[in-house]
Parts: C-alpha cells; structure tokens; sequence
C-alpha cells in the first residue's frame, strides 16, 4: 500500500546560522518527542526576529502530534519567510493531504513546479500525489520526464516506480526501483504479482547490503510466512535480527511504570492496531470488545493507521478509551502509552503494513503481548507472550519464537462477522441446472502458493463438474487476473 510523501526533514533554508535552541529541537524531532520540541520550538519564533527555520521545525513537531491543523499554520508562515523552497511547499502539500485537501495540496504543487520544473524534490512529491489521487497518466508523465533528466534519485525512482507499478508496468518499476537503491519496493511488487522466491532474495540482498535497517528485515521475516518449506531457523533469524536493528535504532527500552500493584483497581490493558476498520482483524476482536467485564478492566485502544471507517466508529464505542496516533513515531507512541500507566499491551498486527513493533521494543507497559494478526514471532525480547492454540502452534514449536507461547485451546480466535450477513440460503450445488460443487477461496492472492494450486487441481480433475470460484479485491486489475490465470493454467 502506497502512502502520501513525508514532508523533508533536513535543514537547508537559508544561509543564517540557527541558534542552539534550534538544534536541540531538531534532535528532539528525531527521536520522536515532539511536545518537547513544540515546547522549545514555541518559545524560539516568538523572538523578536525568529529564525526561518523555527516556523518549519515547528510545524513538524506538530505533525508528529497529529495537530496537522496547526502544522499547516506554521508552515505557511515558513514559506511566506522562504518562498522559493520547494521543501516548504512540498510540507504545505503534506499537511493538506492530512487534512483531506489533497486537491489544494495538488495545485499548490503544480503553481511552484511551473517555475521549478526540474526541482528533484517537487518532481518527487508531485508524481507521489497525483498517483495517490488516481492522475497516473499525469504522474508517469512527470516522472519519467524528471527521470530522464535527474538520473536515478533514489526518492524520485521511488515515486516514479510506483506509477509505474499501478499502471500495470511491473518489470519497469521494478528496474527503476533497483536503479534507485529502493530495493524492498522492487521486493514489494514482486510480491504483488505472486513471484514469492525472487522476493525472498531481493529481501535477502536488501539484509544482506543494509544490515542495520529493520525494513530489510521486517519484509524479509514477513515475506518467509509464503514460502513453502522456509528454514524454520532461518525464519527466527530474520525476525531476530529485526529485533537487533529496531534496539540499534530506538536504544535502551522503559525500565520502570508508573502502575501499581493494587489488586482493586481496574487492569489497564491497551491494544495496539493500524487496522481497527473495515478488516479482517475486526471480525476476530469485536466478540471480545463487546463481552469484556468493564467493572475489571480498563481499555485503551492506539488506533496507528490512516484509515477510517463507521467500523473504526463501532470499535471506538466499545473501548473505555481512544487514541489516535496515525503513523506514529516509535518513541512517540512508547511515550504516549507509558504516560497512560498501561499495564498490559497487546500487539495485533505482527509485522504486518503499518505495525508498531518498534513501539514495543520501547517497553511502554511492563508486561506485553501479541495476538491475532500475525502468525509467526515478532522477534522481540520485549514481548513477553505470544497467544495462540494447539493447532497453530503445536507443543514442540516453542523455540521457535521469541516470546513464550500461551495456548488458549482448542481455539485462540473467536469469529463474528464485521456487517449483518443474508440468512443462510440453500447450496448452490441444489438448485435446478447447477454446474456441481463450487469451492471458494476469497485470499490475497498471493497466498495461493503452488501446493494449494496442485491440490484444487486434482479436486477438480476428480470432480469434473466442479468449479472453483476466487474472489478479492486485488482481482479488479487485470493483470492479476492474468498473472493468476497463467499460475492456474500451469498448474493444470
């Protein structure tokens, strides 16, 4: 999934030497504590001539705090210092996006490109947006037109391989995205069209050349759960070497909770999720949500994702507390929970897209779980359980993760449709003229690995009146159709 551009958050706007005070906000804005720097921030452009930096620190610390109201407001006021950066634009742009205006975000882009057609930074920000707003014949047209004349940016290869890649042009992006050094975007298309084992090894390269980036490792780790057969010590390696990259960056977690031992008072518990909406995750944690013994417990949930739905609304009706904090900082995040005196967290996301492990590497709540959303380890020392059942992970498999499993059997899910669901009507396979059985399977599509593609083609052959019906999203693009058709098709 693609996300709209982060504004850039290196200095650079003018020659004028920024004050101390300045510097030490920016160091704050890198390790994610953002009220402190609003604070200091705050205090630095009411001087009497504020430095042109100060306006556009602030406006990221605001952004970090969600307040993107605000961080629009001081951004302008940035760019009525500096008119002629394009870094200043592009966070006006960023922050109207996050306020539902993309469509001024847009034109303000476009009004600055006019005069700064070969900018590498607008060129970059402006094919982003427009493939984000479904302009992608715009989009490719302004970013191979950049490309041919910058050469392989590695943040305008990145925007330009995306392009490429909604409009069906697969091997293309993923060339471009190589040439750019953005090599776990190549991984990520490779994955989208089911090529599961080059994936792996671009993944691989991505761990092998970048050792202490945890995206190379968290791609990796997760990308082993489709291959069939995966070292099983390879697996833990990967999600352990997340771990060790994830502590290089973020350094020593909490060691101390302001909770006490009090066995009166309610539990705090806090769930961690970017995927409370519409989703999968939902149909598993509602039944809980509604059934938990409000007199004991006190909920918080951490909402970490960019979208929302009347979904997210009946989830947020069922918790005692509510917290949005959209794409957060890892030590943001940490800092947020940790002030709430949670005494257990719940990851449940794993290392899927927009997940918080980093957050709990941090330790925020003195005892931490995972659950639900993922199916392997997360890697982390840091979470002390992991909940699953018999079936999923058979006694014998415990070292096999790094936390320690807790069985809850003879089954950790419990299921209940996200909307109201049609009375039970009668098979297909009775009504009058029906073609036979029809088996279903409404997955990702690259889920279907070979060994399932083999064994429904043997159900078939036994059973020749039968068919097989394949549903999802992804299956509205053509070329999924295609590329799964050829799979099938070679399958037999």
């Amino acid at each position: 999934m693609s996300r709209a551009p982060q504004p850039p958050r290196r200095a650079g706007l003018t020659p004028v030497p920024a004050p101390p005070a300045l510097h030490k906000a920016g160091d704050l804005i890198r390790a994610g504590r953002f009220d402190e720097a609003r604070v200091l921030l705050l205090r630095a452009v009411q001087h009497k001539s504020p430095h042109p930096h100060g306006f556009y620190m602030l406006g990221l610390a605001l952004d970090g705090l969600g307040q993107f109201d605000q961080a629009l407001y001081y951004f302008q006021r940035a760019q009525a210092v500096s008119p002629h950066e394009s870094m200043l634009v592009i966070a006006v742009a960023h922050a109207l996006v996050k306020l539902d205006r993309r469509d001024e975000g847009l034109k303000a882009l476009q009004a600055f490109a006019a005069s700064n057609p070969l900018d590498p930074s607008l060129a970059t920000a402006l094919t982003s947006y427009l493939t984000e707003s479904d302009r992608n014949d715009e989009a490719l047209k302004i970013g191979e037109a950049a490309h041919k004349a910058l050469g392989d940016n590695p943040d305008l290869c990145n925007a330009l391989g995306r392009a490429l890649h909604k409009a069906g042009r697969f091997e293309e992006a993923i060339t471009i995205y190589k040439r750019g050094e953005r090599l776990i975007r190549a991984g990520s298309t490779l994955m989208a069209l089911g090529r599961i084992p080059e994936a792996v090894e671009v993944y691989h390269g991505a761990c092998l050349k970048y050792p202490d980036d945890e995206a190379g490792w968290t791609n990796y780790a997760f990308t082993l759960n489709y291959v069939e057969g995966a070292p099983l010590d390879e697996t833990l390696r990967a999600h352990r070497e997340f771990a060790r990259a994830v502590r290089l960056r973020l350094g020593a977690p909490f060691s101390t909770w302001n909770v006490t031992k009090d066995p009166d008072r309610k539990l705090r518990v806090g769930i961690v999720s970017p995927d409370l909406r519409i989703h999968a995750i939902v149909s598993f944690l509602a039944p809980l949500l509604e059934a938990y013994d409000r007199s004991d417990w006190h909920l918080t949930a951490y909402s970490t994702g960019r979208v929302k739905d009347q979904t997210t609304e009946r989830i947020r009706s069922l918790v005692d507390q509510w917290r949005e904090a959209r794409k957060p900082h890892p030590r943001h995040l940490a800092s947020l929970i940790h002030a709430d005196r949670i005494d257990v967290l719940i990851d449940l996301s794993g290392h899927t897209e927009e997940n918080a492990l980093p957050a709990f590497h941090l330790r925020p709540a003195p005892v931490q779980a995972t659950y639900l959303g993922y199916p392997n380890t997360t890697g982390l020392d840091t979470i002390d359980i992991r909940i699953v059942d018999s079936i999923t992970d058979p006694p014998g498999t415990d070292d096999r993760n790094a936390e320690r499993l807790v069985r809850i059997d003879p089954c950790f899910l419990c299921f209940k449709p996200i909307v109201d669901a049609p009375d039970l009507a009668p098979p297909p396979m009775t009504l009058p003229d029906a073609p036979g059985v029809s088996f279903g399977s409404f997955n990702l599509p690259l889920k279907i690995g070979p060994r399932s593609l083999g064994m429904w083609s043997a159900v078939l052959r036994e059973i020749p009146a039968a068919r097989i019906v394949l549903k999802h999203a992804s299956m509205s693009e053509p070329w999924m159709r295609e590329h799964l058709a050829r799979r099938m098709d070679a399958a037999g």
